[in-house]
């Protein structure tokens, strides 16, 4: 493995887009946690309190981010983008398969807000977990 996929301690480092993700997940954690403390303390109401942990728990989900690519539990593919279409209010579905002979095919779900990122015909690198194969955690156009 190339010396750049590894940090000092033999660890590989994240892909852009889970690093992304992550990066997400800790800022507004910790703007969350600041706002919550702030009105905590103005307002002398211990009930903002709970913003506070709402901020904790988004920065967790980043830290397990982090552990379960390291663990292995993400798979990663790069694969066509063949068909999407609009499933529900909030849910676009996407067709891709891979370049195998014979291709296998896969479906995922994606928020509808994404629903302009996703191209008809594009290669994208997508990273799902083994137990959840059918929603995307990150992907990336290649």
């Amino acid at each position: 493995m190339p010396e750049n996929e590894q940090t000092n301690q033999g660890h590989l480092l994240l892909p852009d887009c889970l690093l992304k993700k992550l990066l997400t997940y800790v800022v507004l954690g910790l703007l969350t946690m600041l706002l919550s403390i702030s009105m905590c303390f103005l307002d002398n109401n211990p009930i903002y309190l709970a913003g506070a942990i709402c901020g904790a728990l988004l920065i967790l989900a980043g830290i397990f981010i982090v552990l379960e690519f390291r663990r292995g539990r993400f798979i990663e593919k790069a694969l066509l983008c063949l068909d999407v279409y609009k499933k529900g209010h909030s849910t676009v579905e996407a067709v891709f398969r891979d370049e195998h002979d014979p291709p296998d095919y896969f479906t995922f779900h994606f928020p509808k807000s994404k629903d302009s990122h996703l191209t008809q015909g594009a290669v994208y690198i997508i990273y799902f977990r083994s137990r959840n194969p059918n929603i995307p955690v990150a992907w990336t156009l290649i």
